[in-house]
């Protein structure tokens, strides 16, 4: 691994707010890189690594700049064909690349830089929002763009109708993060409000619209209470054990398509009327607290992401505290899709600086060791953390171990990070005006696979699963939680019932 600061001059020494790798290589192995910055322009760079020597190349292409104010961020579409700017002026502008200068509306002729490698014009203008955009997501299909705005909303378009079809109004605060999952059947957004919501998503077959429903408002998490000595005239023996007291536990499983399969609410244990024995003097007890840090988080981001293969949802800027008095723990908060509603199967500590972005590496890796895993998944996945001062890499099967930590790159705090469609080329931004690159080999991170859970989620884009597929799949898919560093409230996770083992993946190796 190798990681370095690329000290030229990316947006005429303004701060960097975002980057985005195209998810399909330009050629070889040279990808198509976007930055967004605050001279208000998006520039596209070519990115080519050599393997052999593990070094990196950079060439400058083309400057896009309609954009009369701040861009804070940039997304490719699933295709890589389109490119989403959106920033302070309120205007969501897709990009598309054009063989040669032309005279139509909308191409970039007048003041395109003399130095451009590549022609753009602008493809759409997506309007209605009217405050500042903050981040941007594509549906899996690039049928839609989402975007989470200063206003509190969160608002998403027909590319095809060129409208925006739903304004989401339950935030109460600026709008930081949105992600959509890569199965299509949910949608996160995230808030200084404190609040992470889920919606999930159903399409009509029928009219083809799109219904979205809030099914997660995730703002507080189980802290234990400091134990409580027992009034003297209270007999210990009228309670049961304290770890259901207090406790609310509700579990919710999806299919692929975001339909309910099961969904159960259970209460707690009351005190019971039956006389049980104890040896304690004391009753443990939980209390809640809140999960996020509010609107005095010096960023203007939370970018929270799915994994690529839908299983998971991680979200940034989170706080814990072991005791309700204690100084607060910057963390991030893993969410299994099994039990969306309920709470985080696991958090990852550690961080002096509050997480500002989640960026799952797009390849998933096969098992490196035959043992128990933190996340029981058929496969490995990698991704970045991105807090304000570094960026932290992990392993999903070793998250008690980070892969790597990249830190004292920049003097700024940084602002996003994007991975290379290879996986091997992870790019962060800062607001001192640079970018820095890290790189990886084969070594560092494993053996690329081509994944049931991604064939599945590739197939949904040409094809309809049906129900009982869905189902099964999910089954033999979904991840197991082992006790853990990280594990929280293990009582709260919904276990299945064994599934007869899969069949042999046919892997091969991928030579980006």
């Amino acid at each position: 691994m190798k990681a370095k600061t690329l000290q030229i001059n990316w947006h005429d020494k303004m701060p960097i707010f975002s980057v985005s790798f195209s998810p399909t290589k330009m050629n070889g192995n040279m990808h198509k890189l976007a930055t967004a910055g605050g001279d208000h322009n998006i520039r596209l760079w070519a990115v080519t690594l050599d393997e052999e020597t593990n070094t990196s190349k950079l060439e400058f292409l083309a400057t896009l700049n309609r954009h009369s104010s701040v861009v804070n961020c940039i997304r490719w579409s699933p295709k890589g064909d389109i490119l989403a700017s959106g920033g302070d002026d309120g205007t969501l502008i897709l990009w598309q690349q054009c063989e040669k200068r032309s005279s139509e509306a909308g191409s970039l002729d007048a003041t395109e830089d003399a130095d451009n490698k590549e022609h753009w014009k602008i493809f759409q203008i997506l309007r209605g929002c009217s405050a500042d955009i903050y981040d941007i997501v594509w549906s899996p299909q690039a049928e839609y763009v989402m975007a989470g705005c200063v206003d509190n909303s969160t608002r998403i378009w027909d590319i095809k109708q060129n409208k925006c079809i739903h304004t989401l109004t339950e935030h109460s605060n600026f709008v930081q993060g949105v992600t959509w999952d890569p199965l299509d059947g949910l949608i996160a957004s995230q808030s200084s409000d404190r609040f992470l919501n889920i919606y999930k998503v159903r399409k009509d077959s029928a009219d083809g619209v799109v219904r979205l429903v809030c099914c997660a408002r995730q703002s507080r998490v189980s802290v234990p209470l400091q134990p409580l000595m027992m009034a003297p005239e209270a007999n210990s023996d009228e309670w049961n054990t304290a770890e259901s007291k207090g406790t609310l536990k509700r579990t919710i499983k999806l299919d692929l398509d975001g339909d309910y399969i099961e969904d159960e609410l259970e209460t707690p244990t009351t005190p019971s009327t039956k006389k049980q024995k104890t040896t304690d003097s004391q009753l443990a007890s939980t209390t809640t607290t809140r999960m996020f840090h509010d609107d005095t988080l010096s960023s203007f981001f939370r970018r929270l992401s799915f994994s690529p293969d839908g299983s998971l949802l991680v979200s940034p800027a989170g706080l814990y505290r072991e005791k309700p008095k204690d100084i607060a723990l910057n963390v991030v908060y893993i969410f299994s899709r099994e039990n969306i509603r309920g709470e985080p199967i696991a958090r990852l500590t550690g961080f002096k600086k509050p997480v500002i972005a989640i960026s799952f590496s797009p390849v998933l890796y096969q098992h490196k060791e035959k043992k128990n895993s933190t996340l029981k998944l058929p496969h490995r996945m990698v991704f970045a953390v991105a807090s304000q001062d570094s960026v932290v890499v992990y392993d999903s099967s070793v998250l008690e171990r980070p892969l790597a930590v990249i830190s004292n790159l920049h003097f700024g705090t940084l602002t996003d990070i994007s991975w290379a469609s290879n996986g091997k080329i992870l790019f962060m931004s800062s607001t001192d005006g640079y970018n820095s690159i890290v790189t990886f080999t084969n070594d560092d991170l494993g053996t690329p696979i081509k994944s049931e859970k991604e064939e599945i989620a590739k197939s949904k884009a040409s094809s309809e699963i049906n129900a009982n597929e869905s189902t099964e799949q999910l089954a033999a898919a979904q991840p197991l939680i082992p006790a853990a560093v990280n594990v929280l409230n293990s009582n709260l996770i919904k276990k299945k019932r064994p599934t007869a083992a899969p069949t042999a993946r046919e892997t091969e190796n991928v030579n980006e």
